[in-house]
């Protein structure tokens, strides 16, 4: 579930200026970095911001969640159309139709399609009184990249008619978001995809007909009636002081279930349900602050927790498909008791200004709205009831914890992913918004889209970790920008070195100016150093005005690497070795035993350009040394490779 605003902000959002030097962030500093990135205040981000808007819609300019409709110089009511398109009166598409963008609804348009197959590659708004769209026996394929990605808003009094229709959004989940007292009613319609349903206000929805109806959450004075619709999940919001007792029936088939205000065990909740032979009816809470709710003998498929308000809340020990017996949610805002009954998904909505630390949990679902603040740890979020997500201008910081689900920053949210494990769906951000992973481990890596910005910091590997030898430290440095981004980009990144026991960090990798992704980040000599616990740093900083620093620690054991010393019985071996390392004038390269007469050897430097090449001769079967000079070398990092007609190797050296 996500339950999504119903208006579409693209405010500009300053940078984010946070810097980790501790293996934990505070919340002190996580309040601080928030409240200095959301601060929205000069008269010269408010005319960046309408700018930017102007730019992007092509006519239609939101701020402050008002939507103002300003007419182009004469509105065409071509079918094709690569911008926005507007509809102010009456138009009729039939057959093969397509359109690249969003399409607006507006003072009494209406968008007719009869026995058309139209393709939309945008989001679709249907604003103001006898405003419509309509479908009859259509086919609407409106693809998405990603979940999410597309909006149907029935706003403003506005009506949505869908008769014999299918509706395709590539299988994902979409959007629609009905307000004030719009009308969306469809007969026999085909779902290709989960719809997400917002009912606010005097909202109708009416359903008769359906494979797949959706999830829908139930707010103020909606009214909804489904007849014959499958697959169902009513999310019953309860407001603040309302009541709710209730048993829910089973929702396997043939259901019928009505709510009102004047239903028996329910008081301040003004929606109305009405359901009549449905089948695979799922039933769901959404408690607010300060509401009451006792569920008796029900089987509960999810319960989202609201937090609304500005108020620091710690919440613990809830954990899905778990059976009740006699239950109340440890909650100190709100009562929730379950009487031997179960609940599938437990979900949290943090909301306004409030901040919620969640501990020791097992979650379906975590989505952060509004201004609030989201602190996590040693928590698991499996994705049965959605997935994790930071947006409006919400901040997130997730640490230490693990998912099975997609991750995601949205609209001007911040989403921290620090030290924590990904095993199944995606990160990205999307919007505006800033999606930093930290020293995590992520099926792909994150993609940004729109005016997102994803930032990857991740030592993942420093082998063979020997003393005595060269160390490679492999991992991701990097900030991509989505297509049309204003925020941060990668500046540059430093690595570091500390020994077991000490404080003072050594410089292993100057300031490099270049992005490393999946590969070598430094080459460390550990020649001289001691056995032991090592700490590695990684520091990544972007281009922006305040240079925004992350760091992120990773342990490395050195062990003691044998074969550098060197005796008879190692230089026996099988295997080339190179002393001293590094050296300056000259170094000797043991041979293993060989029957072999002749071999080419090679010096090769970092670029893959050979600067010394020469054919060894040998003089016996057994184990030899080689004297090379290396005096005209200039310093750096080097490949010395031996090649025989039957056998290679490489070993690596440094010139000083």
């Amino acid at each position: 579930m996500k339950a999504k605003t119903f208006f579409f902000f693209l405010f500009i959002f300053p940078y984010l200026a946070l810097s980790q030097n501790n293996s934990n962030l505070s919340l002190k500093e996580v309040k601080k970095a928030f409240e200095k990135y959301s601060a929205l205040q000069s008269n010269e981000t408010i005319k960046q911001r309408e700018t930017v808007h102007n730019n992007v819609h092509s006519g239609v300019l939101q701020l402050t969640g008002k939507m103002h409709i300003i007419k182009p110089p004469k509105a065409k009511k071509s079918t094709k159309n690569r911008d926005t398109l507007f509809v102010f009166d009456t138009v009729t598409v039939t057959g093969t139709w397509i359109h690249d963008g969003p399409v607006y609804i507006v003072n009494g348009g209406w968008l007719r399609f009869r026995n058309a197959h139209a393709t939309i590659l945008g989001d679709i708004v249907v604003w103001g009184e006898h405003s419509c769209l309509e479908a009859d026996s259509s086919y609407l394929y409106i693809p998405q990249q990603y979940f999410y990605e597309r909006e149907l808003m029935v706003a403003a009094n506005g009506s949505v008619k869908y008769r014999h229709t299918t509706l395709d959004h590539s299988g994902l989940s979409h959007n629609l978001a009905i307000t004030d007292s719009s009308h969306v009613e469809m007969d026999d319609v085909t779902n290709i995809g989960f719809t997400t349903c917002g009912l606010y206000g005097n909202a109708n929805i009416r359903i008769n007909g359906t494979n797949q109806a959706g999830e829908f959450i139930l707010t103020e004075k909606a009214v909804l009636d489904f007849t014959n619709a499958n697959t169902v999940l009513l999310w019953h919001q309860v407001p603040s002081g309302g009541v709710f007792n209730k048993t829910f029936p089973d929702g396997s088939s043939g259901v019928n279930y009505q709510v009102n205000s004047s239903s028996a065990g329910v008081s301040g909740i003004h929606y109305s349900v009405n359901l009549s032979n449905c089948s695979d009816v799922m039933w769901g809470l959404m408690p607010l602050n300060n509401s009451d709710i006792t569920i008796t003998n029900s089987v509960v498929r999810s319960i989202g927790l609201w937090f609304m308000g500005s108020d620091t809340i710690a919440v613990s020990g809830l954990v899905n498909n778990t059976v009740y017996t006699d239950f109340t949610a440890n909650l100190p805002d709100r009562h929730l008791r379950l009487l031997s009954s179960s609940v599938m998904t437990w979900s949290i909505y943090p909301m306004e200004h409030s901040t919620i630390n969640i501990t020791g949990c097992i979650l379906g679902e975590i989505g952060a709205m509004g201004r609030s603040v989201v602190n996590t740890q040693n928590i698991m979020v499996d994705g049965s009831g959605g997935y994790f997500w930071a947006g409006d201008t919400s901040f997130i910081i997730a640490w230490g914890n693990s998912s099975t689900t997609s991750v995601r920053s949205e609209k001007n949210g911040i989403f921290v992913y620090a030290y924590s494990v990904m095993t199944n769906g995606s990160a990205s951000a999307l919007g505006n918004s800033i999606l930093i992973c930290l020293q995590s481990v992520l099926p792909d890596d994150p993609i940004p889209y729109w005016g997102g910005v994803a930032w990857m910091e991740n030592i993942s590997h420093a082998a063979p970790a020997c003393t005595d030898t060269l160390v490679t430290i492999t991992g991701s440095a990097w900030i991509d920008r989505g297509p049309v981004s204003y925020l941060m980009d990668f500046a540059w990144y430093e690595l570091y070195y500390q020994k077991p026991g000490e404080t003072q960090w050594i410089l292993l990798k100057e300031r490099t100016p270049h992005e490393v992704r999946n590969d070598t980040l430094a080459v460390w000599n550990t020649y001289g150093l001691p056995a032991g616990a090592y700490t590695l740093k990684l520091l990544v900083c972007d281009n922006s005005p305040d240079s925004n620093t992350f760091e992120v620690q990773k342990s490395v054991n050195l062990i003691q690497d044998y074969t550098s010393q060197l005796n008879p019985v190692i230089k026996d071996c099988g295997k080339p070795f190179i002393s001293p390392n590094p050296a300056s004038e000259k170094i000797e390269l043991y041979l293993p035993p060989s029957e072999e007469k002749i071999s080419i050897i090679s010096i090769v430097d970092i670029y893959g350009k050979e600067v010394l090449t020469n054919t060894y001769y040998r003089t016996a079967a057994g184990p030899e040394k080689l004297n090379i000079s290396i005096e005209d070398l200039p310093a750096g990092f080097y490949f010395c490779r031996l090649k025989s007609s039957l056998k290679s190797f490489s070993v690596t050296f440094i010139k000083e």
